[in-house]
C-alpha cells in the first residue's frame, strides 16, 4: 500500500455504500421467521395386526452325480485337438476319391469361369457320423451348396478319440473347384 497512489473518491463511495448493504443482506438472511404453533403428535386409534404369508422353501434339488454329469457335459463337447484325429474310412486317399466321384461343377460356376478353395468345417460325431456342415469361406455360384452336400452325404468316419473315448470333433476341410 505505500507504492500504491490515492484512491480515487469514487471508488471510496462505492465502497462506503457497498459493505452497509452486504451486511444488511447477511443480517436479513440469518434472521428465521418462527411461528409459535407446536407440532403434537398424532394418536393412533388402534393397531390393526396383520399376518403376512411367507410361502414355504422350495424342496430340495435331488442329488446329481457328478460322474454322470461329467460325461453328459463331455458328450456335448466338441473338441478341436484329441489324442486320435477322426479319419475317413480307408485314409485320406479314399476320401478324396469320393469327393472327385460326388462333387458336380456348378454349372453357374463354370459358365463365370469361376475356380477356388471352399473351406468347409463340420462335426464328426462320436458315432462317426457328419453334423453341423458349414462353409468358413466360399467361393459362391453354387460351388458352396455342393460342397456341402457332399460333405454331408459322406459316409461314416472313424470318430476322434480322447482318454480312451469317442468323443465329437470339429474338421476343417478344403475343397478345391478347378477347371481345366
Amino acid at each position: 500500500m505505500l507504492l500504491k497512489g490515492k484512491s480515487n473518491n469514487w471508488a471510496i463511495l462505492k465502497y462506503g455504500v457497498a459493505a452497509p448493504i452486504l451486511f444488511m443482506a447477511v443480517m436479513v438472511s440469518s434472521v428465521s421467521c418462527s411461528d409459535n404453533s407446536v407440532n403434537e403428535p398424532v394418536e393412533i386409534d388402534a393397531l390393526k395386526e396383520e399376518k403376512v404369508g411367507i410361502p414355504p422353501p422350495p424342496p430340495p434339488a435331488p442329488p446329481i452325480d457328478v460322474a454322470d454329469a461329467a460325461l453328459k457335459i463331455q458328450k456335448r463337447e466338441i473338441f478341436t485337438a484329441v489324442e486320435q484325429n477322426p479319419e475317413f474310412v480307408g485314409g485320406q486317399a479314399k476320401m478324396y476319391q469320393y469327393l472327385g466321384e460326388n462333387i458336380k461343377y456348378p454349372a453357374a460356376a463354370q459358365r463365370a469361369n469361376i475356380s477356388g478353395r471352399v473351406f468347409v468345417k463340420f462335426v464328426v460325431e462320436d458315432d462317426g457320423s457328419i453334423g453341423d456342415v458349414n462353409v468358413m469361406k466360399g467361393i459362391g455360384f453354387g460351388c458352396d451348396e455342393e460342397a456341402i452336400r457332399v460333405v454331408k452325404s459322406m459316409p461314416r468316419w472313424k470318430p476322434g478319440v480322447q482318454n480312451g473315448k469317442n468323443v465329437r470333433v470339429y474338421y476343417n476341410m478344403p475343397i478345391v473347384y478347378r477347371l481345366d
